[in-house]
């Protein structure tokens, strides 16, 4: 573990930022590929996603999600990829090289509720994390990247992707926007969804869309509000999604 943090150190103080960057591309796309960068709740997603699906990842960093999502769908399915962030594709690309995951179509882009473009920010306090970007506001300071935007709707009304039966967003607080630019498609489709919830109201929309909420806690715990302390990460399933969960709520209790 010590040379481990020294060669660490030695990277970050002796080699180039863009040789630093290269192989931090190179060694997370490795970690990804032999299924290391696993989360917890990917424990739930063989429950919501079949072979032969199509599934969104929205806010795909660097892979992590794509990866699981890939080998669930299988051959059959579908999964598309949405990361806007430079650096963040970059490394996208090489998950999807490195993992070699044919059934992945990555877009550089950012969803929100409207088209056009759209000014990101890596704020100053992400210490130059670039999984922490996120919609510019006039407050934060950081290194900005200008991006193009689209909406869900939008994507699924001119052909670009296909429906999709799951949806997971993890987008730095700008889920809200996500969510207000895939109406339509939540009302004619229901995926079931997981996502990063930063405020209230973007719990609340979904729930008044007809969702039911179960955070992402230890063990897994249906909803009624949103609670920062309790968790972070929330499944928002249809009813006949739901009931999958209740199951298995009622079975640990």
């Amino acid at each position: 573990m010590r040379l481990q943090t020294i060669g660490r150190k030695f990277v970050r103080s002796s080699l180039p930022k863009s040789v630093q960057l290269w192989i931090q591309r190179k060694y997370l796309a490795h970690e990804i590929a032999h299924g290391r960068r696993r989360h917890s709740e990917m424990d739930y997603f063989s429950l919501l996603v079949r072979p032969g699906d199509t599934v969104f990842d929205v806010g795909a960093n660097a892979g992590e999600y794509v990866f699981e999502l890939s080998r669930l769908v299988g051959p059959t399915g579908k999964v598309f990829a949405f990361e806007p962030v430079a650096y963040n594709f970059s490394m996208l690309m090489a998950t999807i090289d490195k993992a070699r995951l044919r059934n992945v179509t990555p877009f550089k882009l950012a969803l929100s509720d409207r088209t056009g473009s759209r000014r990101m920010v890596i704020p100053d306090s992400s210490t130059g994390h670039h999984s922490l970007a996120k919609f510019a506001v006039e407050w934060e300071s950081g290194r900005e990247e200008t991006v193009q935007a689209e909406t869900l709707d939008n994507l699924v009304a001119t052909g670009r992707v296909t429906s999709p039966t799951f949806v997971k967003c993890d987008v730095e607080g700008s889920a809200g926007e996500v969510i207000r630019g895939a109406v339509g498609l939540i009302r004619d489709h229901k995926p079931a969804w997981l996502v990063e919830v930063w405020y209230q109201h973007e719990f609340e929309v979904m729930l008044d869309l007809g969702y039911r909420a179960f955070a992402c806690s230890s063990p897994l715990a249906p909803a009624t509000h949103f609670d920062s302390e309790v968790a972070t990460d929330y499944f928002f399933l249809p009813e006949h999604f739901a009931g999958l969960f209740s199951h298995i709520i009622s079975a640990s209790g």
